[in-house]
């Protein structure tokens, strides 16, 4: 069924042996499906079972363990007469696909490698070379644009030192809405961001002050300013999609700056999604070899 629902270029193999990452010795999969996913080759492996009993949990830990130094990108376990509440739970933790042999058809096989969209991964570094702080008039003092240093005092209220500059730099830029808006809005050909926050306050509400020295006062500030240098990645994953007793699952292979990334996502028959996603350094398979 397998060889006749796969798209051209795809293999399916039985018994096929392949090689432990770790001590190199070869271990045998029940069946090996190897096609391409955007030019990178990718591998979905089955294991069976083919017992009276269902499966329980302790072949689905030692397939899972097993499949871990395995080279393979995606894992099903086939079992006659199904699995037990705990298996499953186990599998679904791991992104492991489970599926009783008779519920098997050819639709279900041909949608193990449908082709589906892309998702598109972001990964991207800053360094801040400016940060400036514009002060509220107070007290008939105008509003100054200030530029700090990185060990400029910054305070939560008269008095109250809460860190240099440079930490709260640091804290505005892992902020999640920062995170959010440099995900959505950088691009791969950007050079330099600026980033502003008006009424910078801590999460409690309380706003952030500079002390004057002439004269002695501390002044809230009216909004913060980054500017800096940036650099953004953007490497795309081709999605491969399975759909199998409620569970919807996708994954897809990606690389770049020479390490492999590998993207697996599960929603659940409540509707919870379940996204991971594995960068490793590459391998020299002919050193693995031995």
């Amino acid at each position: 069924m397998l060889k006749s629902q796969l798209a051209a270029g795809a293999t399916v193999s039985e018994s096929k042996l392949l090689a432990d990452r770790q001590t190199g010795a070869a271990r045998e999969v029940d069946i090996v499906v190897e096609t391409t996913v955007a030019g990178h080759p990718v591998i979905l492996s089955v294991e069976c079972r083919d017992h009276r009993r269902i499966a329980d949990v302790g072949w689905v830990e030692q397939m899972i363990g097993k499949h871990q130094r395995l080279p393979s990108h995606a894992l099903i376990l086939a079992s006659r007469s199904g699995f037990s509440a705990e298996a499953r739970r186990v599998a679904e933790n791991a992104g492991v696909q489970l599926l009783a042999l008779d519920e098997m058809t050819a639709g279900g096989v041909a949608s193990l490698l449908a082709e589906t969209s892309s998702l598109w991964f972001k990964i991207f570094d800053l360094l801040p070379t400016k940060v400036v702080a514009i002060t509220e008039a107070l007290d008939g003092i105008p509003s100054e644009r200030v530029v700090l240093e990185i060990d400029t005092s910054v305070f939560a209220a008269p008095g109250n030192l809460l860190g240099s500059a440079h930490s709260i730099v640091v804290s505005l830029l892992r902020d999640k809405n920062a995170v959010r808006l440099l995900a959505r809005d950088g691009m791969s050909d950007h050079k330099y961001f600026t980033l502003s926050w008006p009424l910078p306050a801590l999460a409690d509400g309380v706003r952030l002050m500079l002390q004057r020295i002439e004269p002695l006062i501390f002044v809230p500030l009216a909004a913060l300013e980054i500017q800096g240098q940036c650099q953004f990645r953007v490497c795309e994953f081709r999605l491969r999609r399975a759909s199998m007793r409620g569970v919807d699952v996708v994954w897809g292979r990606s690389a770049f700056e020479e390490r492999d990334a590998m993207l697996v996502g599960t929603l659940d028959q409540n509707g919870v999604p379940r996204l991971t996603v594995d960068v490793r350094e590459r391998r020299n398979h002919d050193s693995d070899a031995g």
